[in-house]
């Protein structure tokens, strides 16, 4: 007798009414528009990020690694547009050829960017 190894599945679905928030983001976002947004570069994560906090000033913190990374992924992913701007494969290369010489890499990255606040 051959032994039955089916496996039923059962998917349930349910419908989760927006919220006001949820609604009030959808419609920015259909207006985010290069007109409203001359930097190109919609910032809308929700939660906190290393990013907000370096503003240039002498206050800005000194960050790791990883939070650069993090920070310049942010801004590559809330682009509203395809930029063409440096990835962070091809800074972490030209890095490495830097070393290779000798020499320090150091990278700025000078972006404006426009971000969504968390308040009405």
């Amino acid at each position: 007798m051959a032994e039955d190894t089916s496996s039923e599945f059962v998917i349930i679905t349910t419908s989760v009414p927006p919220t006001a928030a949820s609604t009030m983001l959808r419609e920015v976002l259909a207006h985010a528009t290069p007109d409203a947004v001359p930097s190109g570069i919609l910032y809308r994560q929700a939660a906190p990020s290393v990013l907000l906090g370096l503003d240039g000033t002498e206050d800005s913190p000194a960050i790791t690694q990883d939070d650069w990374d993090r920070a310049l992924s942010d801004l590559q992913r809330s682009s509203m547009q395809d930029s063409g701007s440096i990835s962070l494969s091809d800074i972490e290369s030209r890095a490495e050829a830097h070393r290779g010489r000798g020499h320090v890499p150091i990278f700025i990255a000078d972006y404006a960017f426009h971000r969504i606040r968390n308040r009405v």
